[in-house]
């Protein structure tokens, strides 16, 4: 018998570490809180790219980029604001580019008018 869950100290030998136990079930509940946490924390730095941000983050990039989602699904608009992205950035002197991406080192598209 495994005496150690994960995330968790191992238990005396004086508790009850079987699988049908209150013991085990509080150990269980322990890490599923972790892994849901830790799933959150994940989500929050992944939705500073826009190739993997979804939903409300994807609708700031939008109006960072000033451009609307309308009917569109996340793909769709996540495609829809690269094109755009490039749009804008071709515009852009090539100094003004290098001081944007030097700046945004943890975020992926950081632009300002």
């Amino acid at each position: 018998m495994d005496r150690t869950a994960p995330g968790t100290v191992e238990l005396p030998d004086s508790y009850a570490k079987e699988a049908g136990s209150n013991n085990n079930k509080w150990m269980l509940l322990d890490q599923l809180a972790f892994d849901a946490i830790n799933k959150n924390y994940e989500d929050v730095y992944e939705s500073t790219d826009i190739t993997k941000a979804y939903g409300a983050t994807l609708d700031k990039f939008g109006q960072w980029l000033d451009q609307k989602r309308g009917q569109l699904n996340d793909p769709q608009y996540r495609f829809m604001l690269l094109k755009s992205q490039e749009e804008v950035t071709s515009s852009w002197p090539m100094a003004r580019l290098r001081m944007i991406l030097s700046a945004s080192s943890c975020v992926m598209l950081s632009i300002a008018p």
